[in-house]
């Protein structure tokens, strides 16, 4: 018989499939069950009723059934042995939906308190500021031609997306953009000269609407991942230049992630593919793909070192992971998601994290899951998240 964590991800998706619909062979059933059970016993309800344990398979089934898709990248794609494994780690959180405590009836509780009500995890927004300082809220405009400026057309997709085209590259005048997201948005955008970016929550990226034959610069608060285009002229290949803060990114074509929140201290990028030079206080470097290039203030200079392509990529993948990953970090990362504010009650044990989880999650399931370490207790009050020792 086989086991889950050797089958390849289609194989995966198609064992679920067979299984929710009642398809599967007596083998393949019994591989289903024996995962389910496994981490039911994990999870530690064993006076759970059968219709606890029902509705419990039910989520179980379904988040695998979203997270079965292996990420689409070109390069560097996620080991599917280990994501199977770590998206499985948010299920031991999930019978918390059904903690009962000792002495109560013996029925399915959902937790019922504010924050739920006020804290939702994040989706596809973003606004868009025009030249002449108009702003489009994006994610509540319609399909189609969003606005002109000048030559170039600028369109919303069918999925959300926002394009541009056209525009006189030989044109004197240059009229400036910018594509903002909040606190728990996402967006993706494919620039004039046809870049594709897609900007992570409390984000944005300023351009020209045409980029002219000397030059391609865009300016970056937050983080956003890039697949720049190649763009040739008469004198060569025409670089693009992305400005985060003191922190200098040029690339020619390549695909890359620059992370760059005012306050994570630090600006990082990242290389998939291609060649990157990082300047920053008039020092440079060269990285090569699966490095990591890390910018500090001051004098500090430039760290390379190997990325964990993973971990700075999973948010593109719609996840949070985290490799012993320490509090305060973690918190930074969900706050944006969810729009929250984060409060520390007396002394914090230092406690690394690891473990990944869906960016959909509600968020009394990432709390949970965060809780479970027993280290530390974490719950939501309103819009705000409380971090305190665990008694």
């Amino acid at each position: 018989m086989p086991k889950t964590d050797q089958l390849e991800p289609t194989e995966f998706k198609a064992l679920l499939e067979k299984y929710t619909s009642g398809q599967a062979t007596a083998e393949e059933d019994e591989l289903v069950k024996r995962l389910l059970d496994s981490y039911e016993s994990t999870a530690g309800e064993p006076d759970m009723t059968d219709t606890e344990r029902d509705e419990l398979r039910e989520r179980m089934l379904s988040n695998l059934m979203a997270y079965a898709e292996p990420p689409q990248r070109k390069v560097f794609r996620l080991n599917y042995k280990w994501a199977a494994a770590a998206i499985l780690l948010v299920f031991i959180g999930l019978t918390a939906i059904f903690y009962k405590q000792p002495g109560k009836p013996q029925t399915p509780t959902i937790a019922t308190t504010s924050a739920q009500k006020k804290l939702h995890a994040g989706g596809n927004k973003a606004s868009l500021t025009l030249a002449d300082g108009s702003v489009v809220v994006l994610d509540s405009a319609g399909n189609g031609l969003v606005a002109l400026q000048g030559n170039t057309r600028i369109t919303k997709t069918g999925d959300g997306q926002l394009q541009y085209a056209g525009g006189d590259a030989n044109a004197t005048a240059l009229a400036y953009n910018t594509v903002a997201t909040p606190n728990g948005g996402t967006y993706q955008l494919t620039l004039p000269d046809g870049t594709k970016v897609w900007l992570n929550a409390a984000s944005s990226i300023t351009f020209p609407t045409r980029f002219d034959n000397t030059s391609r610069n865009v300016k970056l608060t937050g983080e956003a991942y890039f697949e720049v285009a190649k763009k040739t002229t008469a004198t060569g290949r025409l670089p693009f230049i992305v400005n985060a803060g003191a922190s200098k990114v040029e690339v020619l074509g390549t695909h890359f992630n620059v992370s760059a929140y005012a306050d994570n201290g630090s600006h990082e990028v990242t290389l998939l593919e291609g060649a990157v030079k990082v300047s920053r206080g008039g020092r440079s470097a060269r990285i090569v793909p699966g490095q990591q290039a890390t910018m500090a203030g001051g004098n500090a200079g430039i760290l390379v070192g190997k990325a964990n392509i993973e971990n700075v990529m999973a948010w593109k993948d719609g996840l949070f992971s985290f490799d012993n990953t320490d509090i305060s970090s973690a918190m930074k990362d969900i706050a944006r998601w969810y729009n929250a504010k984060v409060v520390y009650k007396g002394s914090i044990p230092a406690t690394g994290f690891t473990g990944v989880l869906p960016r959909s999650s509600d968020i009394q399931t990432v709390l949970d899951w965060l809780s479970s370490t027993r280290v530390l207790k974490c719950r939501a009050d309103g819009e705000t998240i409380i971090i305190e020792k665990a008694n």
